[in-house]
């Protein structure tokens, strides 16, 4: 859990629109589903300037893919992949690597590769837009409670800044 709430700080913390950070983290969930495992981050960062959504965020997003989750996440986007992908329903995945499969298996690669990217989109889809609210929500969170707690802390700070003072209407006194 510590891990999750050091992520939502962290996303939370980047400057901008929280509407564009969102979007960005969405965008980068969405890839991170993909099986471009490697240049998911540069995908993002690449898709998310083009839309002018937060490169940042969408980097931050792809990391739902880690070396721990990805043959997760693989695995359940191959197979409901392969349920779409008809030409694959038939054939099966070894379980075991043995050398003289290989050239078996490359040949299946471009079909492999077929059923992973339509697993991950059909998957990815509906993460994306839950991941959107989601962030969307601890984003708009974190910055009202990190507002409030700056108007506690000046009512009882025994100094304040210049610029404290001018917020609150009163004019800073020269010396």
């Amino acid at each position: 859990m510590k891990f999750i709430s050091r992520g939502i700080h962290a996303l939370s913390s980047i400057q901008g629109d929280p509407r564009n950070i969102a979007k960005g983290f969405a965008l980068g969930i969405f890839v991170g589903m993909t099986p471009t495992m490697g240049i998911q981050m540069a995908i993002a960062a690449f898709l998310a300037a083009l839309l002018k959504w937060n490169p940042i965020s969408a980097m931050m997003g792809v990391w739902i893919t880690t070396p721990a989750t990805a043959p997760a996440i693989y695995g359940v986007t191959y197979l409901v992949g392969a349920k779409i992908y008809t030409s694959l329903t038939d054939q099966r995945l070894p379980m075991s690597f043995r050398v003289r499969e290989l050239p078996e298996m490359l040949a299946k690669t471009p079909k492999i590769f077929t059923a992973l990217t339509i697993g991950g989109v059909l998957l990815g889809l509906p993460l994306a837009i839950v991941s959107y609210y989601a962030a969307l929500f601890f984003i708009k969170e974190y910055r009202k409670d990190k507002e409030k707690l700056k108007k506690t802390l000046r009512g009882w700070l025994p100094f304040r800044r210049k610029d404290d003072s001018k917020s609150e209407g009163e004019q800073p006194k020269e010396t």
